[in-house]
């Protein structure tokens, strides 16, 4: 019986990765790509609860930087978490700029993909989504990642991207 689930998977995977279904990982590291505010949302829906997106929300992070060209943002949403939490959608048209932007600000707190950020301000849906292939970028200098953690080096030197954070 176990051999047949275990086949039985195995052809679902494989059907899934040959008609596309996937996360959009491209040669960037792995990292998950969103041509649309809907792809953004769909792709933390399938990690973390993500309720519908306000594209006018002043609510969540990043409203005045929206505006401001230095950091590359095309679009943003924010959304709530199970938790009534915010969670603040960001995708940009230069990711290495939106990195740069965020080194200047202080450098952590957003979880990235290669044209997508996302800034959940609950620790259930960090957690949660740091299960997916977006990973934590963290430019503070002082911060370090504990042996054992995936740590990469992000497209801005002085930057990393990890699947570690410290929610303590």
């Amino acid at each position: 019986m176990r051999g047949k689930i275990l086949v039985a998977v195995a052809a679902l995977a494989a059907v899934a990765l040959s008609s596309g279904c996937s996360s959009e990982a491209a040669d960037d590291g792995g990292l998950p790509s969103a041509d649309s505010m809907k792809a953004a949302h769909e792709y933390v829906n399938t990690y973390a609860a993500c309720g519908p997106v306000d594209p006018n929300s002043e609510e969540g992070s990043k409203s005045a930087a929206a505006k401001d060209p230095a950091w590359s943002i095309e679009e943003r949403g924010v959304c709530e978490d199970a938790s009534g939490r915010t969670i603040t959608l960001l995708r940009t048209k230069d990711m290495a700029a939106f990195q740069r932007a965020v080194q200047r600000e202080g450098g952590r707190g957003l979880l990235v993909g290669q044209d997508f950020a996302v800034e959940p301000t609950g620790d259930e849906s960090i957690a949660a989504l740091l299960k997916s292939d977006l990973m934590y970028l963290n430019c503070d200098p002082d911060d370090e990642v504990p042996s054992g953690y995936e740590k990469e080096e992000a497209l801005v030197d002085g930057c990393w991207l990890t699947k570690y954070v410290n929610l303590t």
